[in-house]
């Protein structure tokens, strides 16, 4: 996955793509440490593709940041504002 989003964000139509599954991306790649897999192959892929998305999408990552945080610490969602 890291690999795709990487060559996809190399032009103007993929970083649109990239931005149209983002949303997607990131609520099933958390899930990777929510049941924690025990290969930490699959961890690191997943931190990876993670930080290839964050790379894409730039400023507009920041609306990942919080919530992400806390499932990757197995937390529960918890709102937070963020000024």
């Amino acid at each position: 996955m890291q690999i795709t989003i990487e060559k996809l964000s190399g032009s103007n139509d993929g970083k649109h793509v990239i931005s149209q599954v983002a949303d997607k991306i990131m609520t099933l790649l958390p899930k990777v440490f929510i049941y924690k897999f025990r290969s930490s192959t699959v961890l690191e892929k997943a931190m990876l593709a993670i930080g290839a998305l964050a790379r894409a999408t730039g400023p507009e990552f920041r609306k990942y940041r919080v919530n992400y945080c806390f499932r990757l610490c197995g937390l529960s969602k918890i709102t937070i504002s963020v000024h």
